[in-house]
């Protein structure tokens, strides 16, 4: 089940210690399974391309496309106008 978190969706703010670039939107989700709950975001820009950070806990990227990209803290997203879903975990 995909729950928003409080103050979900932001764009070009700060945020989790990262600045997000102006064209960056982003929504925050909880992610609640039978056994576990994670934290995931959905980010995308609204228009062309921009590169954001990967915060600590970023532990992957998946695309529509249903391909997933491991991901470490420090390292570069790519965000495009195609949504990515970007899982933390603990």
């Amino acid at each position: 089940m995909l729950r928003p978190r409080e103050a979900p969706c932001l764009v070009g703010l700060t945020f989790l210690a990262i600045r997000l670039p102006d064209n960056v939107w982003q929504c925050l989700f909880t992610i609640a399974e039978s056994d576990r709950r994670y934290d995931a975001t959905i980010r995308w820009t609204d228009h062309g391309t921009a590169t954001t950070t990967a915060e600590p806990g970023v532990a992957a990227i998946h695309r529509l496309d249903s391909s997933t990209t491991a991901v470490q803290p420090g390292d570069t997203i790519t965000v495009t106008e195609e949504p990515i879903l970007i899982d933390h975990r603990p």
